[in-house]
């Protein structure tokens, strides 16, 4: 297994064609095999054993990409249960250039909406001490609407004398950013379960991945216990479920929705910060 490392690497990486061609697997000693990216980075020396668990993720990843789902989101609306399961998992990402004052960054959202969450080596992206080889979470810490969920992310953390700001509200919309939006996941989907439970944050996931993930990137202490969840490799597209919007993103960017929405798909539920369906 050759991991390739592209000559370019920058801090705005999300090439336009990376991905999106239809991967062919290969057939290798009786399993499937779907090669990885030419843009996987190779950050750190893998053993042979790291290496066939990173393949075997990235097999399911593929595997997975092709299942239809239901969107959990629209039953729980329908039902009138809280819209968020207690260990939903939430990514954060900002979504306007770094390059171009207020514009958004289109190729980030595609990549997005194409690939679903993956960890950043696959981009060609070095995470930066972050968890290595994992896409990173939030975990929603019990059933809990939209609404509530915000009220959550915005609330200090009492901990000693200083009342301290939530891990998550410096990466999901709320009073502290202007750029983010949050990716909801079906998490509870039984599918998805061969990818989850390769957790860093769990006992069992943290005990198969420990050579691979960068221990010092895992979040620690009572301000991140039970609320972070770094996943080998990542979560295919098909499994978000929903987008989480804050009302700064939208008062600089106005074309926000719109081009969500184009890229995204209808089936994917795009909500303000307060609940409302955009």
């Amino acid at each position: 297994m050759n991991i390739l490392t592209p000559k370019d690497q920058t801090a705005e990486i999300f090439p336009e064609n990376s991905m999106q061609e239809e991967t062919i697997a290969t057939i290798e000693n009786g399993k499937e095999n779907f090669p990885f990216p030419e843009t996987l980075l190779e950050e750190k020396m893998l053993s042979k054993e790291d290496k066939e668990l990173l393949q075997q993720q990235w097999n399911i990843y593929n595997r997975l990409k092709g299942v239809q789902i239901i969107n959990n989101l629209k039953l729980r609306m329908e039902a009138g249960l809280p819209v968020l399961t207690k260990g939903t998992l939430v990514h954060g990402t900002s979504i306007l250039s770094e390059t171009e004052e207020n514009a958004l960054n289109i190729s980030k959202i595609k990549s997005f909406a194409e690939n679903g969450v993956l960890s950043g080596e696959f981009l060609g992206i070095p995470e930066d001490l972050e968890t290595n080889y994992c896409a990173d979470f939030y975990k929603v810490p019990e059933n809990m609407s939209i609404q509530e969920y915000s009220d959550y992310i915005n609330t200090k953390i009492k901990l000693g004398v200083v009342p301290l700001s939530s891990p998550e509200s410096f990466k999901l919309p709320s009073k502290k950013s202007s750029s983010e939006i949050a990716i909801i996941i079906n998490t509870h989907n039984k599918d998805i379960q061969d990818l989850t439970q390769y957790d860093a944050y769990n006992a069992w996931g943290f005990s198969k991945m420990k050579n691979i993930v960068n221990e010092k990137g895992l979040l620690r202490g009572p301000r991140y216990d039970g609320k972070m969840s770094a996943i080998l490799g990542g979560i295919p597209a098909n499994f978000i479920s929903g987008l989480i919007v804050g009302s700064k993103l939208l008062q600089i960017q106005p074309d926000t929705i719109r081009i969500l929405r184009e890229n995204f798909g209808k089936e994917v539920i795009i909500f303000d910060e307060m609940g409302n369906i955009l």
